[in-house]
């Protein structure tokens, strides 16, 4: 985490916001640093969500669109800075996941 807000969370309502949940690893990862600032409740929600993700600590309660495996750009998803400004999310091909 690059930025650690010093807001307290203490028996606050949290959302967490993901643009996409594949392995789970970084939002678990997050769950886990917000749980320890105690707040009220911790919900996710996500636009795309792949399920990969064997095992989340915070399952997301709201999603978008279920994606597929595939490695996915547009709407502000983007390959090597590409592909961000596309006004709908694509499939790029010859990229595995």
């Amino acid at each position: 985490m690059l930025y650690d807000p010093d807001a307290g969370f203490t028996e606050k309502h949290v959302l967490l916001v993901e643009d996409v949940v594949e392995t789970g690893h970084t939002l678990s990862q997050l769950v886990r640093r917000f749980r320890e600032r105690r707040p009220r409740s911790i919900e996710v929600v996500t636009l795309l969500h792949k399920r990969l993700a064997s095992e989340l600590d915070n399952e997301p309660r709201f999603v978008g669109f279920d994606a597929p495996r595939d490695f996915l750009v547009g709407y502000g998803l983007d390959f090597d800075e590409k592909y961000r400004h596309l006004p709908y999310i694509a499939k790029l091909k010859g990229q595995d996941v």
